[in-house]
């Protein structure tokens, strides 16, 4: 690239590349290290990486599964959500590709390091299987109790990553008190857990246009702790009132 540059020309363009070159987004690091597991086995992956793999993999694995609720409503990393001409082109996009894969991935980090505190699979695709499987349930058991946004996820902030990142530290809080109630984390008990809260089948409090709702706490990751507390003592106080 820089063949026949005199030293000046070839010192600017050096310091231009390496100021100001694009990062490799987050999510992608994580698909290339899920495509190298799928070929060279746990081994290539160092163990600092282990937790990227195993959340991107089960964020994968539901987005491609048919039968579960989050179906093609995650943007994978070679895609992008879709633009308002791409949906006015096509309709049906519009509740589809509704967050990014990377806030899906940091959302699922409390499941998996409390998962990692239990007795936990050894392999990478164990701890994946096993994971998606938890996460499918607990949401689940929120489209039955709760199934107005799961019609279109695009108009609630359920399906966002200001919804998803204190829902998935809301899971982590009922498996903490499962396990210790010797209960499986299975849709039934999840039910069970959060039978009377308010909160989790008020579908009102979670569309995006509501901002009296969950939308005042979509201040990023920062936000994420208080709206999980909020539902948490709504599931406690409903618990109490029984």
């Amino acid at each position: 690239m820089t063949r026949g540059m005199n030293k000046l020309a070839e010192m600017t363009q050096f310091r231009t590349i390496n100021s100001t070159a694009k990062g490799v987004a987050t999510a992608l690091v994580n698909a290339i290290l899920a495509k190298l597991h799928a070929t060279e086995g746990d081994e290539a992956i160092d163990n600092s990486e282990h937790r990227n793999v195993v959340c991107y993999k089960v964020t994968e694995a539901l987005n491609n599964d048919p039968h579960g609720v989050w179906h093609q409503l995650i943007a994978l990393p070679n895609q992008n959500p879709w633009t308002k001409r791409e949906i006015a082109d096509d309709p049906m996009r519009e509740h589809t590709r509704v967050i990014k894969a990377n806030s899906f991935v940091d959302a699922m980090k409390p499941v998996y390091d409390y998962m990692s505190m239990l007795k936990f699979a050894a392999g990478i695709d164990e701890r994946a299987k096993e994971i998606a499987v938890i996460i499918n349930e607990f949401w689940l058991a929120l489209k039955e109790k709760m199934p107005e946004p799961f019609e279109q996820p695009n108009k609630y902030a359920l399906f966002k990553s200001g919804g998803v990142g204190p829902m998935q530290i809301v899971l982590r809080e009922l498996m903490v008190r499962m396990h210790t109630g010797h209960r499986k984390f299975v849709k039934e008990e999840f039910l069970a857990m959060m039978e009377d809260s308010d909160l989790l089948r008020n579908a009102e409090f979670w569309l995006l246009d509501n901002e009296d709702g969950a939308r005042i706490y979509s201040g990023g990751k920062a936000s994420w702790a208080d709206l999980a507390k909020k539902i948490i003592r709504d599931i406690e106080e409903a618990a109490l009132a029984k």
